[in-house]
């Protein structure tokens, strides 16, 4: 097997380090989920006055259903908390619990700085006996510095 060939592509690896930043700090039962609709859910219900499902639907896109099942899984998993609206029991107001909000920060800090790291210097290519040095690196010729065995 060529290793050219089989050679994951760079944004392919920055996907995969995103993954397992995801893996290792979302809950089991909401690994699955749409990450852009969670995240989207979570940022809004931390807001300090919280937000009504009504909003979070129209908001997050989605249907009513839907926003009923992942409150349901974000409350199981205590990230936020659900109560009445006290001028009208039929509204829904959703708030981001600490644990919530401490999630959403760690996710937002370690998928930020993945974003920040310098990408890796390609290997200086070997075109005959020249070697083709990109901008940025430096070429060592290490015939003229080890001895001729």
């Amino acid at each position: 097997m060529n290793p050219k060939t089989t050679r994951v592509p760079k944004g392919a690896d920055v996907f995969l380090q995103m993954w397992g930043a995801w893996e290792a700090i979302v809950p089991p039962s909401l690994i699955h989920e749409n990450p852009k609709v969670l995240l989207q859910f979570l940022e809004l219900s931390a807001r300090p006055e919280g937000i009504f499902q009504s909003e979070l639907t129209s908001s997050l896109d989605v249907n009513q259903p839907r926003v009923s099942k992942l409150t349901t899984k974000l409350c199981k998993a205590g990230l936020v908390k659900v109560s009445a609206f006290k001028d009208d029991r039929r509204k829904v107001l959703t708030k981001a619990s600490a644990t919530g909000r401490a999630m959403l920060a760690s996710l937002n800090q370690t998928l930020s700085a993945l974003g920040t790291k310098a990408p890796a210097s390609p290997r200086p290519r070997t075109i005959g006996k020249r070697i083709h040095v990109a901008k940025g690196q430096t070429a060592v010729d290490f015939t003229e510095v080890l001895p001729s065995g």
